[in-house]
């Protein structure tokens, strides 16, 4: 669990910025990309960009070892500190 008082804090680098997150969810493992645009003591939002119609998920297919769309694209999505893995930002990469 990441500590609730330092979480905003770093990730105020990431503002603004096209990042990709993976997440555990429902013990699944997830891969968001879009704009992280929202920063609360225990949530991140992440919206659409400019190049991009909607938010990107994919999910984790341990038979095919890669990471499968999940029902298209969404308008935003919200992700609970306690689930995210990992943050990093984009530079033109494809997910």
């Amino acid at each position: 669990m990441v500590n609730n008082e330092s979480f905003p804090k770093r990730l105020e680098e990431f503002q603004d910025d096209d990042i990709i997150v993976e997440f555990s969810c429902g013990g699944v493992l997830k891969v968001a990309r879009g704009i992280l645009a929202l920063i609360s003591a225990d949530t991140i939002e992440l919206t659409p960009s400019t190049e991009r119609p909607g938010v990107i998920v994919r999910v984790w297919n341990p038979n095919t070892s890669q990471f499968i769309q999940q029902n298209g694209s969404y308008d935003r999505v919200l992700i609970v500190d306690e689930n995210i893995c990992s943050i990093d930002r984009i530079f033109d990469l494809p997910l």
